[in-house]
């Protein structure tokens, strides 16, 4: 599926945020981020401590409560652990983007 796929089902691309929570991987960060961004997509990127998990999932918690609106996590490796325990409860997330990720048991989602 193309990006613009995505951008022509459901809501417009403008009403919807896109986090990433890359798992410290910098540079596919910003090549994504910079990607989606030229398409028309609202993306922030989540610059997580990559400390702990429990770190990790309070910052990118912290950049979700600055969004408005509807939001879509992306995770890549470790980072897909991140956005799912991030996501827990939050109704503002509306769908997760595994790539290549680690993705918790249900029992091991928040950490």
């Amino acid at each position: 599926m193309e990006l613009d796929d995505v951008k022509s089902q459901g809501e417009p691309c403008n009403r919807s945020t896109g986090a990433c929570g890359l798992g410290g991987w910098f540079q596919l960060e910003q090549r994504v981020t910079s990607e989606l961004q030229r398409q028309g997509f609202k993306v922030v990127a989540a610059q997580i401590p990559v400390t702990s998990l429990s770190d990790d999932v309070t910052a990118l918690r912290r950049v979700l409560r600055s969004q408005d609106g509807p939001v879509v996590l992306a995770g890549y490796s470790y980072g897909g652990a991140v956005i799912t325990a991030a996501a827990a409860g939050d109704p503002k997330v509306k769908a997760w983007v595994y790539l290549a990720a680690i993705v918790p048991d249900e029992a091991c989602a928040t950490p």
